[in-house]
C-alpha cells in the first residue's frame, strides 16, 4: 500500500485495515481480546418509570456507534468492553 492509497482512504477503510493487528498483537497476553468496529453501545440508560417494588419499569437507552471497539469475550454471548477507540483520518482533533 502506498502514501498515496493511505490518504485516498476513508476512516472506516483505515479502521478495516488496522483491527486485525492490533487484536492479533492483543491476543498474545490475553486470548479472549476481540477487536471491532462499528459496534453499538449504550452511554446512557434513563429511568423514565419505576413500577412495582420500586423496579425500573420503562427505560430509555441512548447508543453510539464504536469506530474501534477492544473487548474480552467469555463466551459466545457475553462480553465486557475494555477499549474504546474513536479515530480520526487526516485533520486534527483537539479533545
Amino acid at each position: 500500500m502506498t502514501v498515496n492509497d493511505k490518504i485516498a482512504m476513508t476512516e472506516k477503510e483505515w479502521v478495516g485495515t488496522t483491527i486485525a493487528n492490533i487484536e492479533k498483537q492483543l491476543r498474545k497476553s490475553n486470548d479472549n481480546i476481540r477487536v471491532a468496529s462499528g459496534h453499538r453501545l449504550s452511554y446512557a440508560n434513563e429511568v423514565l418509570v419505576y413500577g412495582k417494588d420500586n423496579k425500573p419499569d420503562k427505560q430509555k437507552s441512548s447508543g453510539y456507534e464504536t469506530d474501534i471497539l477492544i473487548k474480552e469475550q467469555f463466551d459466545e454471548t457475553t462480553w465486557q468492553p475494555r477499549v474504546i477507540i474513536e479515530t480520526k483520518l487526516g485533520g486534527r482533533n483537539n479533545t
